[in-house]
């Protein structure tokens, strides 16, 4: 049976996690592909008062059709552990090490693209604030 729900697993789940620019990028984008689906978004966020085992269980009850972690090595084991008992997943940047799918952007080949098409509209002088 279907939840028709997509679960997010936010990397960072300290007091401040949602106020992070990254993850509200990554929320409202996955809010304006779902929207015209008949999926919702779900957040799971995992704090220390909650024990690992009981955190997946709560992934893998039925409530999500699926997860997307915000790429945490932290969260590597709890992927993991939920892939194995069939729940897909996907793990958005950050150095995700494990077997299941990563999304990941290639900054250093976008900064690349960057740089050549700022060089072919005549610019020299290119400074990088960051």
């Amino acid at each position: 049976r279907r939840a028709f729900s997509i679960g997010i697993v936010p990397a960072k789940p300290d007091k401040d996690a949602f106020l992070s620019p990254h993850f509200q990028q990554l929320l409202n984008g996955m809010m304006n592909v779902l929207e015209d689906t008949k999926y919702a978004a779900s957040v799971f966020a995992h704090h220390s008062a909650v024990n690992e085992t009981e955190f997946i269980d709560s992934l893998t009850d039925g409530r999500v059709d699926a997860l997307l972690f915000s790429g945490d090595l932290a969260l590597e084991p709890i992927r993991e552990a939920v892939t194995k008992r069939g729940l897909p997943s996907i793990a958005l940047g950050a150095d995700v090490r494990g077997d299941g799918p990563v999304f990941n952007a290639d900054n250093y080949c976008g900064v690349q693209q960057a740089l050549l098409h700022l060089k072919s509209m005549g610019h020299r002088r290119i400074a990088y604030l960051g």
